[in-house]
């Protein structure tokens, strides 16, 4: 089949060199010709697992190509997929702008029976009210089909999440644009849901609200266990062993972040209140998740050696999700702007992000490797769960510190472990003996 991908961010590049590995013909647009430069010379513009080589791929094949022209790219094309952001404007609103002005973009085309297909993650009617737009077309230029197709790819792991999908959506109202999206996902071993565009939009915002819910909820309940003196790991090993509940997303940490979940809960809120709804459980999610890193700064108040102020923090990982360099609304951010009011001098290192926004240059001190961020430290902070932080000699390394402390908000090490190394250990709910400091 001949595509269209318009937009090369995550989504966008991810899901255009996927189809073009399964032998589609895709041509991917943005508007970037920086970008679209860099990307023809098979360098991405961001680090996700597997990507670079399915693009590698793509172009050695001549399945793959990037382009500026939107134009050319749609005449060639049989379908056309807009994979452009839509992030929350100062409002908290979700923002259309880039998605309706490739829409005005295409009205200015032929696209006289061509098949167009939102995968950008919009609110609810987003959809129908496009294909209101060019139905009112029809009568000049011809039929124009259009359909929903979320995606629900994963930073981190967006490769294999598209080849092995829990289930696919297609939103539509047209039989055409029902087979062709079934034509182009044939071979996919899942669940198949066909629905109207409606409710496709709606299955995208539930599904991320509800994996905010549950990551609220160990949160919620980490910080109840730090209260009482109660481990949390096998208590919500236990509660999610029932088969109604699973494990998944039962992690306690820091927050949730990223350019997903909290832009899809709060976009969900959003809907919520146009229409007159209180939304309580969503708000107390959000409210729950914004909270949480306070907890962890609490800890480091409280057991840091005095003084506090001038003292050196190691803080591991800037990533919201470790195998990503992506930091939006990352819940390590907040750590520093808290430190950075207590004069905590922070000195921080990932794996995979090199550069911080500006407005963080004078507040954190960005290490080469890891033992230039832990020496003379009072205190280690993890702030991302990188699999090297979990499997990282402390024994050694707690020598390199000023005071051997550890304050996991990833839960990722054994307090056991760390005690037997002679490390004092505080983790997210981890039976610490830690008092409830308030907000």
């Amino acid at each position: 089949m001949q595509l269209c991908v318009i937009g090369a961010g995550y989504v966008g590049l991810t899901t255009a060199a996927a189809l073009a590995s399964m032998g589609h013909q895709v041509t991917c647009i943005d508007k970037d010709r920086y970008r679209i430069d860099t990307l023809n010379k098979c360098d991405l513009p961001f680090y996700e697992p597997g990507l670079e080589s399915l693009v590698r791929t793509g172009l050695n094949t001549g399945r793959l190509q990037f382009y500026y022209s939107l134009e050319a790219a749609v005449k060639q094309s049989e379908l056309i997929m807009i994979c452009v952001g839509t992030p929350l404007n100062v409002r908290g609103e979700v923002d259309l702008s880039a998605l309706f002005l490739v829409i005005k973009e295409l009205r200015e085309l032929d696209l006289k029976d061509k098949i167009i297909v939102i995968k950008s993650t919009v609110p609810v009617g987003t959809t129908a009210k496009i294909a209101e737009i060019f139905a009112a077309d029809h009568r000049e230029k011809g039929p124009v089909f259009i359909g929903n197709n979320p995606e629900f790819l994963r930073e981190g792991s967006a490769v294999t999440d598209f080849f092995q999908p829990d289930r696919i959506v297609i939103g539509c109202r047209e039989k055409r644009v029902e087979e062709a999206l079934k034509q182009l996902y044939a071979g996919f071993d899942c669940p198949l849901i066909v629905t109207d565009p409606t409710s496709a939009e709606m299955i995208k915002y539930a599904a991320n609200s509800f994996l905010a819910l549950r990551i609220s909820f160990a949160n919620e309940l980490a910080n109840l266990c730090d209260l009482l003196d109660i481990d949390v790991k096998p208590v919500l090993r236990g509660m999610g062993l029932d088969k109604r509940i699973g494990l998944n997303y039962l992690q306690p940490g820091i927050g949730f972040g990223g350019s997903c979940l909290p832009k899809d809960l709060t976009g969900l809120i959003g809907i919520c209140r146009r229409h007159n709804y209180p939304a309580e459980l969503l708000t107390a999610v959000q409210s729950v998740n914004e909270n949480q890193p306070e907890f962890l700064v609490n800890k480091v108040k409280r057991e840091i050696r005095k003084p506090l102020e001038g003292s050196k923090l190691a803080l591991l990982g800037l990533a919201f999700k470790p195998n990503t360099d992506d930091i939006r609304s990352a819940p390590a951010l907040k750590l520093i702007e808290y430190f950075s009011v207590l004069n905590l001098k922070v000195w921080a290192y990932d794996p995979a992000v090199k550069v911080l926004p500006e407005e963080y240059l004078e507040k954190v001190v960005m290490s080469e490797n890891i033992p230039a961020a832990l020496e003379g430290a009072k205190a280690a902070v993890i702030a991302t769960d990188w699999p090297e932080f979990k499997n990282l000699p402390w024994n050694k390394l707690k020598n390199l510190m000023a005071d051997p402390l550890i304050v996991d908000g990833r839960n990722i090490l054994e307090p056991e472990v760390m005690g037997e190394y002679g490390i004092k250990y505080l983790g997210m709910g981890r039976k610490n003996g830690v008092r409830f400091c308030g907000h």
